[in-house]
């Protein structure tokens, strides 16, 4: 169960990043094409973040998977899937897989029908 606080930062986090869209008209932070955003960017194994993505084509199934590389040696981890809306956001909480290694890790976004594709990266303590 989240707390009123948990809730109040995922607002917050929302509405930074609506009106990152509004001031620069391009998405998150001025990128163009899908973006996604990650709340928090750091945490340890099993912990949980919230996805928040944009740019994606409305209704479309968003797939959400962690990519962890560690000796050279990659795992694509499934992590969940949102539904974009009609303005092709969407969001997620999701869990950061209890075999995560340390370090920097990327959390990735692909549209199931348009293939669009975002990446963020994820510290791992």
């Amino acid at each position: 169960m989240r707390t009123l606080r948990e809730h109040a930062v995922r607002s917050v986090s929302t509405l930074l990043v609506a009106a990152a869209i509004v001031a620069t008209g391009t998405g998150i932070a001025g990128a163009s094409g899908p973006a996604i955003s990650l709340t928090p960017h750091a945490g340890v194994p099993g912990s949980t973040t919230h996805v928040t993505g944009l740019g994606f084509a409305a209704g479309e199934t968003v797939k959400i998977r962690f990519i962890n590389t560690s000796n050279g040696v990659t795992n694509i981890m499934r992590l969940g899937t949102a539904t974009a809306d009609s303005t092709g956001g969407f969001a997620a909480d999701v869990k950061i897989p209890s075999v995560a290694t340390v370090g920097a890790q990327k959390v990735r976004a692909v549209g199931e029908t348009s293939q669009l594709v975002a990446r963020k990266t994820f510290f791992v303590k």
